[in-house]
């Protein structure tokens, strides 16, 4: 999801750049009111890979867009991770990240703008009742990352045990600020991180 400014009137979104190939299937049950629908092509739900195993469309392939609200103006734009820069195809040309293309999830502090991404996961077949499908989740540069909000700089990057699977929240208790992340799930363990902010933010 998005976050919001609304002193400032300026709307944070993230997102990405992943194309699918997807096939018209007719349907079955005359129950439902399409003739057809959207299903996957092949065992595995994965995006079709250009040459050399890169992405077939260009860069950045996951960002965080911020909008002004009162103009529509689009005041900067930021590549969410490193992408695949270091592909061999690509490691000679010192490229500036490019992003990845997973969720982001951001949340909007007073002064900072920090946001978490998800790490990639292919389909792994069903479940047995076949209502239900089963992910492989890996971990990929998972940190927290703390943005200026007005010029979409990076202020700082930490580290995470695991990539987010959810949207961070932020609070206070005792006179601290805290960050809490969900990571992990599907193949990896589930945890809550809690991090706190050092005082003068």
């Amino acid at each position: 999801g998005a976050a919001v400014d609304p002193a400032s009137g300026v709307l944070y979104v993230p997102s990405v750049s992943l194309p699918w190939v997807l096939q018209a299937v007719k349907g079955a049950d005359a129950d439902l009111p399409l003739a057809y629908f959207g299903d996957y092509i092949g065992e595995s739900i994965r995006a079709p890979e250009g040459p050399q195993g890169l992405p077939i469309n260009k860069p950045p392939y996951g960002r965080v867009t911020a909008i002004d609200l009162n103009t529509g103006e689009h005041k900067w734009m930021r590549p969410m991770g490193e992408g695949p820069r270091r592909h061999p195809a690509l490691r000679h040309l010192n490229l500036p990240p490019l992003g990845w293309p997973n969720r982001t999830f951001v949340v909007r502090t007073p002064s900072l703008l920090l946001a978490v991404q998800e790490g990639p996961s292919v389909q792994k077949g069903f479940s047995r009742s076949q209502t239900a499908a089963h992910f492989f989740r890996w971990n990929r540069d998972p940190s927290l990352v703390a943005l200026d909000p007005l010029s979409g700089n990076r202020i700082a990057k930490i580290r995470l045990p695991g990539n987010a699977t959810g949207a961070p929240i932020t609070y206070r208790a005792q006179g601290n600020q805290y960050i809490a992340v969900p990571i992990g799930g599907c193949s990896l363990r589930a945890e809550l991180i809690v991090l706190r902010l050092p005082n003068e933010r």
